[in-house]
């Protein structure tokens, strides 16, 4: 009887234990955003930085991409230009996703002076940093959600 109540406990815990999920993948190779063309105007062109502008801020001038929010919606970021006041012009694009629609939105930005990218739209706040060659964002929600992502340079 001991024994059978033992194995029957030992069973039970094992069945009961919690197996964390996978983190999401933040950065995805075949992640793609939508299609944006040129227009008369250029404003998808990648203006370079002029010397005036401080090198950590010049680092995000380009097109970074193949990351994913939290695993989920694609995302890719132009920085178009970047200026020596630290404003910063940029195209978001995201890919639809569940009932999420795809857009692409040329949107004003900060670069902060600990070397981060800055954009504010409808209340929500996404913060960009570059480290070891990826640009890292976390977007936080006007209720306090947050989201991650990874994205790498685009060539």
């Amino acid at each position: 009887m001991r024994v059978w109540i033992a194995a029957a406990a030992a069973l039970s815990a094992g069945a009961c234990a919690f197996e964390p999920p996978e983190p999401p993948e933040l950065n995805q190779a075949e992640c793609y955003t939508v299609d944006i063309f040129d227009d008369r105007h250029a404003r998808r062109k990648i203006l370079p930085p002029d010397a005036a502008v401080q090198p950590q801020w010049a680092a995000f001038s380009g097109v970074w991409g193949q990351g994913a929010w939290d695993g989920g919606q694609c995302h890719e970021i132009h920085v178009t230009q970047v200026f020596a006041d630290g404003s910063a012009v940029v195209l978001d694009t995201v890919a639809p996703y569940r009932n999420l629609r795809a857009s692409a939105f040329r949107r004003p930005a900060m670069l902060t002076e600990d070397g981060r990218l800055v954009l504010i739209s409808d209340g929500t706040r996404r913060e960009y940093r570059i480290e070891d060659g990826l640009m890292y964002g976390t977007r936080t929600e006007p209720g306090g959600r947050t989201a991650e992502v990874i994205l790498t340079p685009q060539s």
